[in-house]
């Protein structure tokens, strides 16, 4: 099996491939570490509880025991998960999309008050009667 390009998909790729016993080589056009690829920097997000599709909470889920698999292997933390912070006004679409993928796919959240956010997350000023959801 021959892989061509070994960004952030066609490693994964291959590296599934090889899992399954299969003999895989991989063809890249650019040097290690190149900065020509979609998902290159040291910093990246992944959203485990996604309002505009909640079906893809297990999708994410299962890239997270990936995620963790590849951290046992390499001996290497590759992913730290820190949450995610939602904040709107009393009845905003946007977090109750969140609630709704959060219940669907069993995630525990947390409802916080402005004052909540404030003491968690100094950084955050919430304007009073808004909700937050982490």
């Amino acid at each position: 099996m021959i892989v061509v390009g070994l960004g952030a998909m066609g490693s994964a790729t291959a590296d599934e491939l090889a899992g399954r016993g299969l003999t895989v080589v991989g063809i890249e056009a650019f040097a290690q570490g190149h900065a020509n690829g979609s998902s290159h920097g040291p910093t990246r997000i992944v959203r485990r509880v996604i309002e505009e599709a909640p079906f893809y909470v297990p999708i994410v889920n299962e890239a997270f025991d990936r995620w963790d698999a590849l951290t046992v292997d390499t001996g290497t933390e590759l992913v730290v998960r820190n949450g995610t912070l939602r904040i709107g006004p009393p009845g905003s679409d946007l977090l109750a999309a969140f609630r709704a993928s959060a219940v669907a796919n069993g995630v525990p959240y947390d409802e916080l008050s402005p004052d909540d956010v404030s003491e968690r997350y100094p950084a955050f000023t919430v304007p009073d009667g808004w909700e937050a959801v982490f």
